[in-house]
């Protein structure tokens, strides 16, 4: 599996709308809406930390030691 680097971004709710809402009229107008690099946002941190346990940290670790080719050996290597 190749590793990448992802984008995390805390933003409010209204500040994402915005963006989209720009993106939208942009391509309506008929403009070349340039492409984003992908990334995971969140409302706030307290959000982000929710979503990010401990075993999901613990299994991003996994995978950046390990470097799994697929899935499957990924649950291999982590199963107990």
């Amino acid at each position: 599996m190749k590793a990448t680097f992802k984008i995390i971004a805390i933003k409010s709710h209204e500040q994402t709308m915005v963006e989209f809402a720009a993106n939208c009229d942009a391509a309506i107008r008929g403009e070349k809406v340039k492409p984003e690099e992908p990334q995971y946002s969140f409302t706030s941190f307290e959000a982000f930390r929710k979503a990010m346990t401990p075993l999901r940290f613990a299994l991003l670790k996994v995978i950046r030691e390990k470097r799994p080719e697929s899935i499957k050996e990924l649950a291999a290597i982590t199963k107990p």
